[in-house]
């Protein structure tokens, strides 16, 4: 995981001015650890193709079946996390994916070992890894239900943006029965 302190990712960060606690790590090392899998929070790697390749090489080198990253995967001239991969030798499997939140997206193998880079952004790394990478994961740990429930339900009120591509939306259930209504974060209970 990339991003994350060398503290382990249960333990409060102290961040300063202009730093934001990095919850990717937390929040996917404890999604992880839940489901029974071993995980390493390997620490923050700066922005620099040089500490991302050594980074990279170590992980590789230690033998690891995933490499999960957060960040540097869009298309700004600091998003060097797939330029770096391709680098080393990896071989694109899927790059960016029309979704929102969630298109910065970058998905090969290195080797023996698959390598995926998701947005840096929470909601968007959180809601890619819910939806494609943590039943991935499951498959290739042999579980043969990977995907989360899926429900019927309806919005108790119109999303207020056009969609001009598919929408990755955190809702709450209410209702006893299917169809469930969702509540969109910051919806009023009504």
């Amino acid at each position: 995981l990339r991003g994350s302190g060398e503290e382990p990712p249960d333990q409060p960060q102290v961040t300063g001015p202009g730093e934001v606690y990095n919850s990717n790590a937390a929040a996917l090392a404890a999604d992880l650890q839940a489901a029974g899998m071993d995980c390493t929070v390997a620490g923050i790697v700066p922005d620099d193709p040089e500490a991302l390749r050594a980074a990279f090489q170590r992980a590789l080198a230690a033998g690891t079946d995933v490499i999960l990253t957060t960040g540097g995967v869009s298309v700004g001239p600091r998003d060097r996390v797939a330029r770096v991969w391709i680098e080393l030798g990896a071989r694109r499997l899927l790059g960016r994916i029309d979704v929102k939140p969630g298109g910065p997206f970058f998905a090969g193998r290195c080797g023996d070992t698959w390598v995926i880079g998701l947005s840096g952004s929470p909601a968007s790394c959180l809601a890619t890894y819910q939806v494609l990478v943590r039943p991935f994961l499951l498959r290739l740990a042999g579980r043969r239900r990977g995907v989360r429930p899926v429900v019927p339900a309806v919005l108790a009120a119109p999303f207020p943006k056009p969609a001009d591509r598919p929408r990755l939306l955190w809702a709450r259930l209410r209702g006893g029965t299917a169809p469930y209504e969702a509540l969109l974060p910051g919806a009023g209970e009504g």
